[in-house]
């Protein structure tokens, strides 16, 4: 405690988001953590970057505050977030994801096609713009009554602050301050206009799709039946198999399961504060041990690794898994929120077609995952990283019930019914080759189960491939 209190406590938040920022740079290779707010098409996007710069105000304050307590006596965490707090969170959050999954709706419907930008288009007027570069009102309110309500929230944590320094009896010292309501109702209004603006948008000039594509998105419109769809689905639905030669999980896996005991997955070493943990082995590093087991098979005259033993802390093993978790989170492009949209969206189509269709689980998995992302790979032959939502919860604290697989091969028989060859970090060896994930693609719009025997106790929602992008391990193991 006598070290906190030689900190100030805004020289005490900076320090932890430059040690956040430092994370970033060792994960990413980059410096630019701005550009987590760039969407799919290259441009500014302000749902991600009000979500940005939201995290960032709570987490400076929160810790401005933690600080603060300490010079007064106290080193209790905060735990009595303010209500108003988490929901602004959630919201802005929440619009981040929402605001991505309607536009992959409609990309993957056709309704609209998205172009990439020219580098006059990068900059940060993209902000409040359109993809055509005209002001765009609905993102202009959106972050108008974002900056108000953080300059508010950001000023009633300096009188916090300011007030628990003065103070050196406990009983007076304050918490984490709340944001008014009134700014919080105006800001969800303007996060609630954008998504409703973004929703009905008909787009227009270079970004407006072509007719074939219009042809296209009316024919996959719900309303017509299922003849239509089944007539754009064709070449996804043709009965087929594909394996990836060579591949053999109890082989090419790992000879130890997902179950460490509890230890950091990493740890950084800090002035002053010495070596901090970061991390908990023991509520699983599956991204890591996929990402890891397809690196070693794909990289030439490379064999499995043979050991039965997990590896320790300081394995070499350990720490290049837990690199590759650290790289399955995709980072730079918030790839993980992926899941949490996922985790917000209904299993099955809700609405009120075919004026108001929200997509469910299983037509993101069947007609958007299936045969525009995996298919191709396990048809080319290389093994698809999958993405498996478990849970349906608005608490960002649940992510982790969620778990990632590999693929390498596919059956698909004439009743529409595919069954996924998985290789799963959570089955031991001995049954590691009989893993499958089968569900039937034949109601995409309704509530499909997915049957499956993978190791976790959850059942599946859905499955989405993730974006993979080869480390070489070769003298990182040893």
């Amino acid at each position: 405690m006598q070290v906190v209190r030689l900190i100030d406590p805004y020289l005490g938040a900076a320090l932890v988001l430059g040690v956040l920022w430092l994370g970033f740079r060792i994960g990413t290779g980059s410096w630019r953590f701005w550009k987590i707010a760039v969407g799919v098409d290259g441009r500014y996007s302000s749902s991600r970057f009000q979500g940005l710069v939201w995290s960032i105000v709570v987490l400076f304050s929160y810790v401005a505050m933690f600080v603060a307590r300490a010079h007064a006596g106290s080193v209790e965490p905060i735990r009595a977030i303010p209500p108003n707090v988490l929901v602004a969170l959630g919201l802005s959050l929440g619009t981040t994801a929402a605001a991505a999954g309607i536009t992959s709706s409609r990309v993957s419907r056709q309704v609209e096609v998205k172009s990439q930008p020219g580098a006059e288009a990068r900059g940060f007027a993209a902000l409040v713009e359109d993809d055509n570069g005209r002001p765009d009102l609905a993102k202009a309110q959106l972050l108008a009554w974002a900056f108000v309500t953080l300059a508010v929230y950001v000023v009633a944590t300096t009188d916090a602050v300011s007030r628990t320094l003065a103070t050196t009896d406990l009983s007076l010292i304050p918490g984490l301050p709340d944001i008014d309501t009134t700014l919080l109702v105006l800001s969800g209004i303007g996060q609630g206009s954008y998504l409703a603006n973004k929703a009905a948008a008909t787009p227009t000039g270079p970004n407006s799709a072509s007719p074939a594509a219009t042809a296209l998105a009316t024919a996959v419109q719900p309303a017509p039946g299922h003849a239509a769809m089944a007539a754009v689905m064709a070449p996804s639905l043709r009965p087929g198999s594909a394996r990836v030669v060579g591949f053999t999980p109890s082989v090419n896996g790992f000879q130890f399961t997902n179950s460490f005991p509890p230890e950091p997955t990493m740890t950084i070493d800090l002035p002053v504060v010495g070596r901090v943990p970061i991390g908990d082995a023991s509520n699983g590093v599956c991204g890591g041990m996929v990402c890891a087991a397809r690196d070693i098979f794909e990289t030439p005259g490379m064999a499995p690794i043979s050991n039965p033993t997990q590896p320790g802390p300081n394995d070499p093993l350990f720490r290049y898994i837990v690199k590759r978790l650290i790289a399955s989170f995709e980072l730079p492009r918030v790839g993980f929120l992926k899941y949490y949209e996922w985790m917000l969206t209904p299993d099955g189509d809700t609405g009120w077609p075919p004026f108001v269709v929200r997509r469910g689980l299983a037509w993101k998995t069947i007609v958007e995952e299936w045969p525009n992302r995996i298919r191709p790979e396990l048809d080319a032959g290389r093994l698809c990283c999958l993405g498996l939502v478990t849970t349906a919860s608005p608490n960002p604290a649940d992510l982790g019930h969620n778990h990632q697989v590999m693929a390498y091969g596919y059956d698909l028989d004439a009743e529409q019914t595919l069954t996924l060859l998985i290789s799963d970090p959570n089955t031991s060896p001995a049954n590691a080759d009989r893993v499958r994930i089968s569900v039937s693609l034949a109601n995409p719009e309704q509530v499909t189960q997915i049957t499956h025997n993978v190791g976790i106790d959850h059942p599946i929602r859905g499955f989405f491939m993730v974006d993979y992008t080869y480390e070489d391990p070769t003298g990182q193991l040893a």
